[in-house]
């Protein structure tokens, strides 16, 4: 369909300049702020090599919170390019939907202010547990399937294994979070409006329409 209906290729990478950017600039955050903050928190502990597993998911959450407080504006612009072009679909209103970057920012500010390019950060902290929860399950899991005479070199296909089980399990418990983050970014609900549309694709039982018929 998307194909079909939204210019064949280049439909399929639509919005990448800017998710390639996000991620970048979110790699870079979060390892800055990930060594700053350990590095911190090892010389208040006397110089100690290692933190404890708890410390360690802690200053993940910290330095996730960090640059995602940085790129979620970035994030809420992508997932808006994503979705632009199938919501006119669905609405059938023949009107071509904001596209441009500068369209799209415009539009979230008129619909929810500011603090709308914030929309899913609440969503993010949670997620932000993600990295330091599968390095958590990749230890425990290594500690119990491997004998401890391997656990040092167990082995690429059992080190494959235990490290795409990790990820599949952290992000199973996680996922729930990143579907209301999608959610809130695509809603033109304001963040701090308990009440009203949950999302742009819940309409209490109407048809999908465009932001562009609501506005008319």
């Amino acid at each position: 369909k998307i194909y079909e209906r939204e210019g064949g290729l280049p439909a399929f990478y639509n919005g990448v300049p800017h998710e390639v950017f996000k991620g970048v600039t979110d790699s870079f955050l979060f390892f800055l702020a990930y060594s700053y903050v350990r590095q911190s928190r090892l010389a208040a502990n006397g110089g100690r090599k290692s933190l404890g597993a708890l410390e360690e998911i802690g200053v993940g959450v910290v330095a996730g919170a960090f640059s995602k407080l940085c790129t979620t504006p970035i994030q809420n612009i992508v997932t808006r390019k994503q979705t632009a072009a199938m919501t006119a679909l669905e609405g059938s209103t023949g009107i071509p939907p904001a596209s441009s970057t500068r369209d799209i920012a415009y539009e979230i500010r008129k619909e929810k202010g500011l603090q709308g390019f914030w929309s899913g950060y609440s969503a993010s902290l949670i997620l932000t547990l993600n990295p330091s929860m599968t390095m958590l399950l990749h230890k425990v899991l290594l500690r119990l399937l491997v004998p401890q005479s391997k656990q040092d070199n167990p082995g690429a296909g059992i080190t494959f294994l235990i490290a795409a089980t990790s990820k599949a399990l952290a992000s199973t418990i996680t996922y729930p979070f990143q579907l209301a983050k999608t959610r809130a970014q695509v809603s033109s609900q304001k963040p701090s409006d308990p009440t009203g549309e949950t999302s742009e694709f819940e309409k209490a039982g109407a048809p999908l329409r465009s932001r562009a018929v609501r506005a008319r």
